[in-house]
Formats: C-alpha cells, sequence, structure tokens
C-alpha cells in the first residue's frame, strides 16, 4: 500500500508522494519550481517540509529555504515541530512519513467564543500588549489571576477580538467546577468539533483523546483564554 511520503534525494530533488501513488518532485535550486510545486501542496505537507528544512538545514539551498518560508507565512502555518510527523533515514535519502488525513479542523473550535471590541474598554492597551508579546514573543501559557470583578475576563474577550485573526483555531474554555476535566469534555461544540464521539466512555478518556487533537492542531496557534 502506498504511504504518505516527503523524501529529500542526495542530488538534492524534493519528492512528495500522495497515497495514491503520485510524486511531485521539487527541484530545490530552481525558484520558479519551488513556487509552483509549493503552491500544489497542502498545508500538512508543507508543514513537513518545513519540519525537515529546519532539522536538514545544510543540505537545501538557501534560495529553497527562502521561498519556503514565505509560502509558511502565507498560508499561516505554525512553524516547529509537528507530532504526527515520523522521520526514517535511509542511506543518502531522508523520509518523511506523514498523515494527512485528519479533520479539517474549523477556526471556532467551540460553539461560543465571547468578544468585547477594544474600543469598549479604555486603559487596559498596556495589558493587551503584554500578554500578546507573552503568548507570541515568548510562546508562554499565561495564567490572568485576580480578585473577582477587576476584570479578568474582559481582557480575555477584548484580546480575542483583537488578535482573532493571528490564530488558526480558537477555543472558549469557562471552568464552571472544580473537575476541570469534565469542564472541558462539556463545552459545547468542542468535542463534536474534533470528531470525538462519547460512545459511554470515561471523561478523561475524552479528555486524553481530545488532547491528541489539540496537538495536531498545534497548540501554540490555538488560544485558549483562562477565565476561571
Amino acid at each position: 500500500m502506498n504511504e504518505n511520503t516527503i523524501c529529500l534525494q542526495g542530488n538534492g530533488n524534493l519528492v512528495v508522494r500522495n497515497i495514491q501513488g503520485e510524486d511531485i518532485t521539487i527541484n530545490t535550486e530552481d525558484p520558479r519550481d519551488i513556487l509552483e510545486k509549493l503552491q500544489h501542496l497542502n498545508d500538512t505537507q508543507i508543514a513537513a517540509i518545513n519540519q525537515l528544512a529546519d532539522e536538514q538545514t545544510n543540505k537545501l539551498d538557501v534560495v529553497f529555504k527562502t521561498l519556503l518560508n514565505g509560502v509558511v507565512s502565507q498560508k499561516n502555518i505554525v512553524q516547529g515541530s509537528i507530532s504526527n510527523v515520523r522521520s526514517v533515514k535511509i542511506g543518502d535519502k531522508i523520509h518523511y512519513h506523514y498523515h494527512p488525513g485528519k479533520t479539517i479542523l474549523p477556526k471556532a473550535l467551540t460553539a461560543r467564543i465571547p468578544k468585547t471590541a477594544p474600543e469598549k474598554i479604555v486603559g487596559r492597551e498596556g495589558e493587551l500588549n503584554d500578554l500578546h508579546k507573552r503568548l507570541f514573543d515568548n510562546k508562554q501559557v499565561v495564567l490572568v489571576n485576580g480578585m473577582g470583578g477587576i476584570g479578568k475576563t474582559t481582557i480575555a474577550q477584548v484580546y480575542t477580538a483583537k488578535y482573532w485573526d493571528e490564530y488558526r483555531h480558537v477555543a472558549w474554555i469557562t471552568q464552571m467546577s472544580e473537575e476541570v476535566i469534565n469542564d472541558f469534555i462539556n463545552t459545547e461544540g468542542l468535542l463534536d468539533h474534533f470528531n470525538i464521539k462519547a460512545g459511554g466512555k470515561e471523561a478523561r478518556e475524552l479528555f486524553i483523546a481530545q488532547d491528541e487533537e489539540r496537538v495536531f492542531a498545534t497548540a501554540q496557534s490555538v488560544c485558549w483564554p483562562n477565565v476561571g
């Protein structure tokens, strides 16, 4: 049976094969060929190629890496390791096996994502900028903590509205009880969007399945406001 593979050959050519056994060969030293062929690939394939380029930088032409980065940015593909990509090295060839048969996720992962327009609040611009810097530049998980009524939820709602276009997927989870796992799996729309069927499964089992799907969506591109 054919597999999805991305193969960097010893001559510098990059060969992408889909499950139908069809190949797309990219001459990594020809700018015109690079751009033309990359446009025929889906986001999963380009993300896997981007990971390969990161790991095999000395084997790829600078022109190829520059054009690839442009396509990655254009498609808003999050850079970094892709959890569902497995690689194996055979001789002078490097094969990257990937599994693109996942359901395409919508941007809004939950049925309810409250937003507040930035112009509706006053004096919180500095906090919003700091929050954005921590999440995007420093890649931090941010906990907004404080006594009730100081505007934690409002900041999360304004952030979601202001930076909505900078995220590929957004989910809004509200902790309503001491059992945060139950709050996750009971959030309207979340399991449905991840195509996870409850089917009598235990809450923790559903949470783990949901977390695996979230990793595929690339956690750093998902906004999970903490509104507890």
